[in-house]
């Protein structure tokens, strides 16, 4: 039962510390778009700095995202964040003797 216990108490603390985890690399992330936003505002002939700023990204350039690509968000030990778009693994078809699929 103690050990029941234990086991349930260090799964919600990995639970919690993934939550938080990810909450801060979403609000890296929001900050990183919010100064992508606001270069690209300043950059325009209207930049009104007392109104907000939009961003338009064409259909287009969002299909040509793979759709199983992933953020993997970090940090410096001066503390900037680092963000990396990792490209999606292209799997293969070769089969091995033992019949696993290498990559898929």
């Amino acid at each position: 039962m103690i050990q029941d216990n234990r086991k349930r108490a260090r799964k919600r603390h990995l639970n919690a510390q993934a939550n938080s985890m990810q909450a801060a690399s979403q609000v890296a992330i929001n900050a990183i778009l919010w100064r992508i936003i606001m270069q690209n505002a300043e950059d325009g002939e209207d930049y009104d700095p007392e109104k907000d700023a939009t961003l338009t990204v064409p259909k287009d350039d969002l299909e040509s995202v793979p759709m199983n690509f992933k953020l993997q968000v970090g940090s410096l030990e001066n503390g900037d964040i680092i963000v990396t778009a990792i490209k999606p693994e292209a799997k293969s078809n070769l089969i091995l003797p033992e019949k696993r699929i290498i990559g898929g």
